[in-house]
């Protein structure tokens, strides 16, 4: 590796008037950087935090491969999806248990009144049309 990363990191503020700033602190959680390598993947990330390190020993250092992060977020985004599959289930289930009870409800409500149309001899069709027997 033939880059040094102190060329990536930005240069510290002209009017600094800290004693000693060399660079800005880096964030614990906000800053990323990656690196691309042809070959020797494991072997790159042991020196890019070798030289992170060197740099500043207090920052943490994470190194993984980003098929790994990738598989990570697809992990996180398929429990997501799971979690709203299993909602619009439930979702469904109850508004299928509350249609049926209201058409329940109102069949029961007035199952007097069509026991009243089929003694007359009114026929099926007429009773789900509501006419009765009437012609």
């Amino acid at each position: 590796m033939t880059h040094h990363l102190e060329t990536w990191l930005p240069p510290p503020p002209a009017d600094s008037r800290l004693t000693g700033a060399r660079r800005p602190r880096l964030h614990p959680t906000r800053n990323t950087m990656s690196v691309r390598f042809d070959a020797g993947a494991s072997a790159g990330a042991a020196a890019v935090q070798a030289a992170i390190r060197q740099m500043d020993p207090n920052t943490l250092v994470m190194a993984r491969l980003a098929q790994s992060w990738i598989d990570q977020i697809t992990e996180e985004l398929w429990n997501v999806v799971t979690l709203i599959l299993i909602l619009g289930w439930v979702a469904t289930l109850l508004a299928t248990t509350g249609i049926y009870g209201a058409v329940s409800f109102a069949v029961n409500q007035r199952t007097k009144e069509l026991g009243i149309r089929v003694a007359p001899g009114a026929r099926k069709l007429d009773i789900i049309r509501g006419r009765g027997g009437d012609p």
